[in-house]
């Protein structure tokens, strides 16, 4: 299992592919990775539809575009490619996560009005969200062509 070298696992799904122990494992941890609170801010309102809304929209466009990435219906071993790339390049956003979230609640922005942190707040969130999806889809499409060969 990788959680760094994107490499490696790109060598590793274009050459013998993922087991099905392996695809379990990446699913796996980045499902526990999602259930990782994240601190929101006590002005935060975490039950409006509008964000549930974006959420949902964002999680099915991202995954459609990995899918097209990977050749859509002719593409072949989606959902270990997607897993275990998408696994990797989350692991490689967390420092920036970690390091934004401390900007935005650090005693800089203690002075900032509540409403524009929770814009800067969600601004970060999505536009992470969105470059997470992006080089997923692109890793992808980089071994689409490729088969896997046993």
């Amino acid at each position: 299992m990788y959680f760094w070298n994107i490499k490696a696992l790109k060598h590793q799904l274009t050459a013998v592919g993922l087991s099905e122990a392996n695809s379990m494992k990446y699913i796996l941890f980045l499902s526990l990775l999602g259930l990782i609170p994240l601190p929101i801010p006590p002005s935060f309102s975490s039950g409006t539809f509008i964000f549930y809304v974006i959420n949902t929209f964002t999680l099915l466009c991202g995954i459609l575009y990995c899918y097209r990435k990977n050749g859509g219906a002719k593409g072949k071993d989606f959902l270990s490619r997607f897993f275990s790339i998408n696994f990797v390049i989350f692991i490689r956003f967390i420092p920036f996560l970690m390091i934004s979230g401390l900007i935005i609640y650090s005693d800089i922005t203690k002075s900032i009005i509540s409403d524009y942190q929770k814009t800067m707040h969600l601004s970060i969130v999505y536009i992470v969200v969105l470059l997470v999806f992006y080089r997923t889809g692109y890793h992808i499409s980089t071994i689409a062509d490729y088969k896997i060969t046993s």
